[in-house]
């Protein structure tokens, strides 16, 4: 709550999915950093399911956040938090667009519906002003990761965690439980 209130807490994150590893599993990764004691929230969850593909990873990685912001927002229901504006960087723009038009009516075909109607019903129970911003992805390609700035650098290390995360998961069978 501390970083939230001094307005030094970024957020970021990313998702995987390798069709050549497994067409049925995804993962989303997130980090919380916190710019002024550099401490960090780290995470990743990955699932298994017939509707596994890039963009599901992406929205699993805009849940993790958004999880652990409402539990810290309900652990301490004496903080007025309306005041504060977090923001939340996705390098995908559906993520982006859908998180900031929380109220708007999805289409009967949407795809990912599941996770987006979560990611948007997360972000309204939170007491805070949330806005998602565009990132651009895989900005190491071209730029060392140092000459990167911070938010680039988190987007990076969200992917590779990602990416980490759901090779290992391949391998062990360790998904989210669908149950």
């Amino acid at each position: 709550i501390k970083s939230i209130l001094q307005g030094t807490l970024l957020i970021s994150m990313d998702g995987s999915y390798m069709s050549d590893l497994s067409q049925s599993a995804c993962s989303g990764a997130f980090i919380l950093h916190c710019t002024e004691s550099k401490q960090e929230i780290k995470g990743c969850l990955v699932d298994e399911s017939h509707q596994a593909d890039n963009y599901r990873g992406e929205f699993l990685g805009a849940l993790g956040p958004l999880l652990l912001l409402r539990a810290a927002f309900m652990a301490n229901p004496q903080v007025d938090c309306s005041h504060i504006k977090l923001e939340l960087y996705c390098d995908n723009k559906g993520v982006v667009t859908h998180g900031n038009q929380v109220d708007a009516v999805l289409k009967p075909d949407q795809v990912q519906a599941d996770l987006i109607r979560l990611m948007r019903t997360y972000t309204r129970l939170i007491p805070a002003q949330l806005q998602w911003i565009h990132v651009h992805g895989h900005s190491d390609a071209n730029t060392p990761l140092a000459q990167l700035t911070i938010i680039q650098q988190l987007n990076v290390r969200c992917d590779q965690l990602a990416k980490w995360y759901l090779v290992r998961a391949i391998r062990t069978g360790d998904y989210i439980d669908p149950t």
